[in-house]
């Protein structure tokens, strides 16, 4: 029970526990009779089960009364559109990226905050801005308002939070989403054919031309781990380097007296 209220939650009249349509028909409300809104949620996309997400619709109508608020990419499962159109209508909204650092952590809040003036509304809970979270599935999620509560404690905190994941966020750039987009799309073909055993079109690799260095690295580290693969090139570059020497210390002035197995192996044919 929050301890700035001033009534438990059974006594209170206009604080609710809403199922998932319930939730998304407060939020198409909230969204519209409120002058400022934040969030931050784990996944956002448009609906696999109705041509269109309403709450996202709504936010698109209302881009310029979005504060601050930021949605998760963990496992690639948030629409690449969804961000593609925040970005370019330069809506207030980032992208918390996988960190290297939390490798084994998924940003996963689900907390939607209103206000104009001194009144607010908060939404939190188990649903995502995405089809099934505002529509298909089991979803539980409190609504509490400053009717609610003899003060703004509650009110601050829920802003705090999301002001501590904008800062840990990172800008939807073009270089990123153009990696991303190829990676949700890959993504969603793997679960739309787990059987498949042949790539699809779209998983070309990313155009490491157009990344940055930290997520060039941060690619690289999530497909090898172990370091495995990144080891044996290492190894490979040693044993060239070790065969060019070899023919240099001899006084050759070119290396054509190399043998047929060491240009193979500097191909990379052999092992």
């Amino acid at each position: 029970m929050c301890s700035t209220c001033t009534r438990s939650i059974l006594e209170v009249n206009l604080m609710k526990l809403l199922n998932s349509k319930a939730t998304a028909q407060r939020l198409v409300q909230l969204i519209d009779s409120h002058d400022n809104i934040s969030f931050a949620v784990a996944w956002a996309k448009i609906s696999r089960y109705s041509k269109s997400n309403a709450v996202i619709h709504a936010m698109k109508a209302s881009k310029d009364k979005i504060r601050k608020s930021v949605i998760g990419t963990d496992f690639q499962s948030t629409d690449w559109r969804v961000l593609d159109w925040f970005s370019e209508n330069k809506a207030e909204v980032q992208v918390m990226k996988v960190k290297k650092a939390k490798i084994n952590s998924v940003f996963h809040p689900k907390i939607y905050l209103f206000w104009t003036d001194g009144r607010w509304d908060l939404l939190i809970g188990s649903a995502n801005l995405t089809g099934g979270g505002m529509k298909t599935n089991t979803e539980l999620v409190l609504h509490v308002s400053s009717d609610d509560c003899e003060n703004d404690k509650l009110f601050r905190r829920a802003e705090k939070e999301i002001n501590e994941y904008w800062i840990e966020s990172d800008p939807i750039t073009g270089s990123w989403l153009y990696w991303y987009k190829k990676e949700n799309l890959k993504s969603e073909n793997e679960k739309s054919h787990p059987n498949s055993t042949s790539p699809p079109a779209d998983t070309q690799v990313p155009n490491i031309l157009h990344m940055k260095w930290p997520e060039f690295l941060l690619l690289i580290q999530l497909k090898d781990p172990s370091g495995y693969a990144l080891k044996a090139r290492l190894d490979l570059l040693s044993m060239a380097r070790k065969i060019f020497q070899l023919y240099v210390s001899y006084g050759q002035k070119s290396f054509y007296k190399m043998k047929d197995s060491e240009r193979k192996a500097l191909a990379g044919t052999i092992r």
